[in-house]
């Protein structure tokens, strides 16, 4: 929240100030306020990495290091088992005795969040962020993305990318395009477009909203 506070702060100082570049730092600002957005919506990668392993299991600690090791270019239990120099039968019991999930499900979600922090953190393409997983298949990997999170690449990104737009909305000092290329939106009518499409209404009337919402608590 300080971090958030501090950035607010910077933003309207830059704004009333205008000295040199200040169009550049309240760009660079802004993208710093959408990455603190992001980060609400995706626990870091070291806090969540394959589930909660018990330790009791010796096989378990090992599978978690290989996983975190080689979760971008093996993505079956069987590859898993051979270096654990157990049969795959043998590691999903283990797994669903002590983990009550899969070995399968455990390597899904470690690949998962990479790709939400890729897609929250980074304007790197969907394909982009397959080939880094080890997806030679663009529409493979999305299929898989679809399954396990209910929604597409496009949706979940734009998502996260609305929710920060609508804070910045608040700070009447900026401008749509200026918080449309803080969204990582090259094009402000396009990030328009897709507002209207996610939130129900456009930035400006949205804005206005909350501008009379305010009006009337004062």
């Amino acid at each position: 929240k300080l971090e958030v506070i501090n950035l607010i702060g910077t933003l309207r100082r830059e704004q009333d100030e205008q000295s040199l570049a200040f169009g550049e730092v309240m760009l660079a600002s802004l993208k710093v306020l959408l990455i603190l957005a992001a980060r609400l919506k995706v626990p870091k990668i070291g806090d969540s990495r394959t589930g909660t392993i018990d330790s009791r299991h010796p096989a378990l600690i090992q599978l978690r290091e290989l996983i975190e090791e080689n979760y971008q270019t093996l993505h079956t239990p069987a590859e898993y088992a051979e270096r654990l120099h157990l049969t795959p039968k043998t590691l999903g019991r283990i797994v669903r005795e002590y983990l009550g999930t899969t070995p399968t499900d455990l390597i899904r979600n470690r690949i998962l969040i990479h790709a939400k922090w890729q897609l929250l953190h980074t304007l790197k393409p969907v394909k982009e962020i397959a080939g880094e997983l080890g997806f030679s298949d663009e529409l493979y990997f999305s299929r898989i993305f679809k399954k396990e999170l209910d929604t597409t690449f496009a949706q979940f990104r734009n998502k996260v990318r609305m929710e920060a737009a609508k804070k910045m909305l608040k700070n009447r000092s900026l401008s749509i395009s200026q918080i449309s290329y803080a969204c990582g939106f090259d094009d402000p009518a396009y990030f328009c477009k897709v507002f209207k499409n996610t939130m129900g209404t456009s930035p400006t009337n949205y804005r206005m909203k909350e501008a009379s919402g305010k009006q009337r608590l004062t």
